[in-house]
């Protein structure tokens, strides 16, 4: 009888700490981020508080593009690229805790192409 309670607990234990683990990695000043169906790829797992270069490139098969966001304001934006095609994007990230990388093309959000970084130390 103890053995599924002390199992549940574990289990609980171990969720509790990866819901609140710090991203590893430290902050990075320049970051490469992929576009594919519906998936953005990012090589930093922790942007630096200042000015942080994105090289961005379409690896998908449709079109796609890369919109930054903190604070609930826009940052930078690509044009719509196409397969294969790629723009680099620079943002001054001070006093930003997060950013946020969403593809803008009409749906491509809803399906996952999103993702969050944090910022600073």
């Amino acid at each position: 009888m103890r053995t599924p309670v002390l199992a549940a607990a574990l289990a609980a234990i171990l969720a509790a700490c990866a819901a609140t683990a710090d991203p590893g990695g430290p902050p990075v000043d320049e970051a490469r981020v992929g576009l594919v169906e519906w998936d953005i790829t990012a090589s930093a797992t922790r942007l630096a508080d200042g000015l942080v270069s994105f090289d961005v490139t379409n690896a998908g098969t449709t079109a796609h593009d890369l919109r930054i966001e903190a604070d609930g304001r826009q940052l930078a934006a690509t044009p719509l690229l196409d397969p294969g095609q790629g723009a680099t994007l620079t943002v001054d990230l001070v006093d930003a805790e997060e950013v946020f990388l969403i593809c803008a093309v009409p749906g491509h959000r809803e399906q996952g192409m999103r993702r969050q970084l944090p910022v600073g130390p």
